[in-house]
C-alpha cells in the first residue's frame, strides 16, 4: 500500500510540474513530451541526455531481468509452460524463459516493423483489454469465491465494474476517433489468439481440463479422423491386435 501511494504521488507530482512548466497545448502537441520537459528544466546538455539514456537502459534491463523470473514462478505453479522452470546449470538463470521472452519480443518487433508508433498503437488496446480482464476476474472472485479474504478493496465489485466499463468506453472512443485503430485492434486480437495454443498446452496438465476438452472436440475428431487415419492405418492396427472370431471391438 505504501509503495502504491508513493507511485501515485510521484505521478501526480510529475503531471503538476509538467503542466506548470509547459503549456498543455504545446505539451500535448509534441511527439517527445518528456524530452521537451527535460530540456526545459535541465537544458540540453550532454549530462541530461546521458541520464535519460541511462534511465531508459535501466528500465529495459529491469524488464529483461524480472519478466523471466515471473515466467519461472508461473511455471512452478503450473500456470505456464513447464520447460520455463529450468535453471541454467552454470549461470543459475531461467534460460528457457529468457529465450521465450526474446522470441516473443522479436516477433512483436517484426509485426510492428520496428516502428515505435505502430508498437505504441498495439500497446494501448493491449493495456485496456488487460485491465478489463483483470477487473472481470476480480469481480468473479469476489462474488463467487468463498475463501476468506482479509483485505477488502475500497471500491469493491461495483467500483471494479465501473472501472471496467470506463476502460471499454475509452477503447471504443479510441476505435472511433483514432486513424488506423481498427487495423491495430485486429492485430492485437490476432496476437491474443496466438496465445491460445500455449494456454491449451498449459491446461493439458490439468486432468479436468483434458476431460472437458476431449468431451467437446470428440465430434470434430470423429469427422476429421479419416483425413489422417485411413483404411491402411486401420487395417494395420486390426492386424496387430490378433483378433479372434469371438472378440468384440468397442472402438
Amino acid at each position: 500500500v505504501i509503495g502504491t501511494v508513493f507511485v501515485v504521488l510521484l505521478c501526480i507530482t510529475l503531471v503538476t510540474v509538467s503542466l506548470a512548466v509547459i503549456n498543455w497545448e504545446i505539451f500535448g502537441g509534441t511527439d517527445t513530451p518528456f524530452t521537451m520537459l527535460s530540456e526545459q528544466i535541465f537544458g540540453s546538455s550532454f549530462l541530461t541526455k546521458y541520464l535519460i539514456f541511462a534511465a531508459i537502459i535501466g528500465s529495459a534491463a529491469s524488464w529483461v531481468i524480472s519478466t523471466p523470473r515471473l515466467l519461472l514462478g508461473m511455471a512452478r505453479e503450473n500456470l505456464f509452460l513447464r520447460s520455463c522452470e529450468k535453471i541454467h546449470w552454470k549461470y543459475k538463470t531461467p534460460y528457457i524463459s529468457i529465450i521465450f521472452q526474446t522470441a516473443i519480443s522479436f516477433l512483436v518487433i517484426l509485426i510492428g516493423l520496428g516502428d515505435y508508433v505502430a508498437l505504441l498503437s498495439l500497446l494501448l488496446p493491449f493495456a485496456m483489454i488487460l485491465y478489463v480482464i483483470v477487473l472481470m476476474i476480480f469481480i468473479k472472485l469476489r462474488l463467487t469465491s468463498t475463501v476468506n479474504r482479509p483485505f477488502r478493496s475500497p471500491i469493491g465489485a461495483s467500483g471494479a465494474t465501473l472501472l471496467a466499463l470506463l476502460n471499454i468506453a475509452l477503447l471504443m472512443f479510441w476505435l472511433l476517433n483514432e486513424p488506423n485503430s481498427i487495423q491495430s485492434f485486429m492485430m492485437c486480437l490476432f496476437l491474443i489468439f496466438l496465445g491460445t495454443p500455449i494456454y491449451v498446452i498449459i491446461k493439458l496438465q490439468d486432468r479436468k481440463f483434458v476431460e472437458f476438452l476431449f468431451d467437446h472436440i470428440c465430434h470434430l475428431y470423429h469427422i476429421f479422423i479419416h483425413i489422417w487415419y485411413g483404411k491402411m492405418e486401420r487395417d494395420k492396427v486390426i492386424n496387430g491386435l490378433n483378433l479372434k472370431k469371438n472378440h468384440n471391438i468397442l472402438d
